[in-house]
């Protein structure tokens, strides 16, 4: 037998054609364990993506509780102090305008005892009263007459008080 032969020319279109089948086969096959791969690699990325996901939003969830909780206590301190600063100026406005209308009366008052004094000396000639070891005495103005000499001015010796 002839390897050029019918025969030869045969077994070689047959081996082409199992060849080529079994080439298509293996692509086939490749492609579908390319696409199983890559759908697992899928299927795989999108179970990690809602993990993640999943992490994230509990994160946030836990985060925001703790931001919300931090931030109602200096709200609050805030508002407190708030108050607190509001009623002191309150307290010291109404305190100044208490000590005010004080202060006014003593000076109304202040104007009348001056005023009282005023008139006491001008009723009484300047009359003056003092004090000193021998007693007390009522100092007359110069040119009263009387036994008496206070720093070399005319006086009178009160009687001794109780």
């Amino acid at each position: 037998m002839s390897r050029d032969g019918p025969a030869s020319n045969s077994l070689s279109r047959r081996l082409s054609a199992k060849l080529e089948a079994d080439r298509k086969l293996i692509e086939e096959l490749t492609l579908h364990e390319h696409r199983k791969l890559a759908q697992n690699f899928l299927d795989a990325s999108k179970a990690e993506l809602d993990t993640i996901r999943s992490a994230i939003q509990d994160q946030s969830r836990t985060t925001a509780q703790a931001l919300h909780t931090m931030l109602r206590w200096p709200l609050w301190t805030a508002a407190v102090c708030t108050v607190i600063v509001l009623s002191a100026l309150t307290l010291l406005w109404a305190m100044t305008w208490w000590l005010r209308q004080d202060l006014a009366e003593i000076r109304t008052v202040t104007l009348q005892e001056r005023q009282a004094l005023t008139n006491l000396r001008d009723q009484t000639g300047g009359v003056r009263v003092m004090r000193n070891d021998k007693g007390l005495f009522l100092i007359l103005p110069k040119g009263a007459e009387t036994g008496w000499k206070c720093a070399d001015e005319p006086c009178v010796k009160m009687p001794a008080g109780k």
